[in-house]
């Protein structure tokens, strides 16, 4: 029997559900070598008949799926998931409390990822010639956050990058701002 299965070559062809699923593969002590390989090979294939592949493909495929995992992600201001147009937060001067609470809440854990992106990420509301663009209003991760797990994890790494960036450039400028005051006291 041949079946063809869609082998991902980057961070584009893993979203970010199967990547939550893969995370919570890998805490499972339980779960080590070869076995855990294949419950991973199942999650990013979308194929649970993994014996039925011949070892020489199964270990071709792990290790492209390896490969895959492995990719930098790319930042994106802007996407389009499902015909649906999503934009990042366009201006932090602006973020609201509400916002700013659940982006460090949603930050820390794996199973949170979808309503991390979810918070930062929001359905385009208005778009101008110049490229400027508004998003809808914060009301809560409940209407999108599910639908971000079908993100492709490229884009969700893109921004975990640009949120660490951000705030390793505020700590800096924290530390040199107070250093300063202190220099003067």
């Amino acid at each position: 029997m041949k079946v063809k299965v869609k082998v991902p070559s980057s961070l584009d062809d893993i979203t970010v559900g199967q990547h939550q699923a893969i995370q919570k593969l890998l805490e499972n002590d339980n779960l080590k070598g070869k076995e855990l390989d294949n419950e991973i090979l199942k999650i990013v294939l979308g194929f649970d008949n993994i014996d039925a592949i011949s070892v020489k493909d199964r270990n071709r495929l792990f290790v492209d799926v390896q490969e895959a995992l492995q990719k930098e992600g790319e930042f994106k201001q802007k996407f389009v998931l499902n015909g649906i147009e999503f934009g990042l937060i366009p201006n932090f001067d602006k973020l609201t409390n509400g916002e700013y609470t659940d982006l460090i809440k949603y930050s820390e854990y794996v199973d949170d990822l979808h309503r991390f992106l979810a918070v930062a990420y929001r359905p385009v509301k208005l778009k101008d010639r110049f490229k400027n663009y508004t998003i809808v209003n914060y009301e809560g991760t409940k209407f999108n956050a599910d639908r971000l797990k079908e993100l492709p994890m490229s884009i969700a790494n893109g921004v975990q990058g640009f949120f660490l960036n951000l705030s390793n450039d505020l700590e800096n400028y924290i530390l040199m701002s107070t250093q300063t005051e202190q220099a003067r006291e």
